[in-house]
């Protein structure tokens, strides 16, 4: 009997242990399993961060990458406004220059027009006698002729007539006066000479006539 109890008694301890163990393992196998879990929730966290890193990193790089190509976009459309403020600029002066010749040219027209004609050139004046002249036609097509003879070309220099002789190269150089006379202030011995200016008792006016 007491060999009965005995075994019985070693039978239950056996059993309290087995049990004890039984809930020792799964402890620690929950544990295990919970360590696993946070394990494989850090390896997950960590891989969403490098995939966020890598994500971020590419998203800089695109970003870098527009930033360049909109700084180039913008180079060229500053490149094209400021050629187009350019051709436009060079256009108002060319017209301006343009409307300038035109003025120029339509200023000399006039004047010339207004120096065609017939003049009586004063050669002397002759006390009790009056003046002696002589007749100068100053032709549109720049031909000149005293008393019908030829005796140069002329043109227009400036504000100025510029009478050159036929004869010896000489160029006299005329004063447009108010009243459409001319009068002889300087005189070259050619065209690439220095003028020389006249004296007021050598200066001759040319009379202009109506017609």
């Amino acid at each position: 009997m007491k060999n009965l109890i005995t075994i019985i008694v070693m039978l239950v301890a056996v059993g309290v242990l087995s049990f004890l163990l039984y809930l020792s393992v799964a402890h620690e196998n929950k544990q295990r399993l919970h360590i696993k879990k946070l394990t494989l929730k850090n390896e997950i966290a960590n891989r969403n961060i490098e995939s966020l890193e890598e994500g971020n990193k590419n998203l800089k790089a695109e970003n870098k990458r527009l930033e360049a190509e909109l700084k180039e976009e913008q180079r060229k459309s500053d490149a094209v406004a400021k050629n187009k403020k350019l051709e436009e600029e060079l256009k108002e002066k060319q017209r301006k220059s343009d409307a300038a010749a035109k003025n120029k040219k339509l200023e000399e027209d006039l004047l010339k027009a207004s120096v065609v004609g017939s003049y009586d050139r004063v050669v002397v004046a002759v006390e009790n006698f009056g003046e002696i002249t002589r007749k100068v036609v100053l032709f549109e097509d720049g031909w000149i002729t005293e008393n019908g003879k030829l005796e140069g070309i002329w043109k227009i220099v400036g504000k100025e007539v510029h009478i050159h002789d036929a004869t010896n190269g000489n160029v006299l150089v005329l004063k447009i006066e108010p009243n459409g006379n001319l009068t002889a202030i300087a005189k070259k011995k050619s065209i690439r000479n220095k003028r020389t200016e006249l004296s007021k008792e050598y200066q001759r006016t040319y009379k202009k006539l109506k017609e």
